[in-house]
């Protein structure tokens, strides 16, 4: 679900990012597309990065020590809201519309090769299961992959 959300998001950012490309004023055909964009990305967050990073970190995290690791993490995704919200206006100004847009499209292609080479696919585990694998030192990458 991460991987197909990340893919979704890229693809609409990318496509916001090419009709901001021409400098023309915008047709009633173009503003519902971009509509259409905007509603595709909200949608893809709304399924993937937006509830499941919540999960993740609940579900890789030990029992003990899981509230360190969650205040860690939440304080990095706030951290991270912060520096989008900071900085969006600021980019636009600077670098232009399209630009910035490609930008998003590029780090969300990123997230999801970073998803790809080091999330575990735990479908089928209980978090007894994930949990004794973490502490057995199985690494994260490879959790949940059969090993016979």
């Amino acid at each position: 679900m991460l991987i197909c959300g990340f893919a979704l998001m890229a693809v609409a950012m990318a496509g916001q990012a090419i009709m901001f490309a021409g400098g023309e004023p915008p047709t009633e055909g173009m503003r519902l597309l971009m509509g259409a964009f905007m509603l595709l990305f909200v949608a893809a967050f709304a399924f993937s990065a937006g509830p499941l990073a919540w999960l993740l970190c609940a579900e890789i995290l030990p029992l003990r020590g899981r509230e360190f690791g969650m205040a860690c993490s939440t304080c990095a995704n706030w951290i991270a809201n912060l520096l989008v919200s900071a900085t969006f206006l600021s980019g636009l100004e600077i670098f232009g519309t399209n630009r910035v847009l490609w930008g998003y499209a590029t780090l969300n292609a990123l997230f999801m090769v970073m998803v790809i080479r080091h999330v575990p696919e735990t479908r089928g585990m209980t978090l007894e299961q994930i949990e004794t694998e973490l502490m057995r030192g199985t690494p994260l990458r490879t959790l949940g992959r059969d090993t016979r």
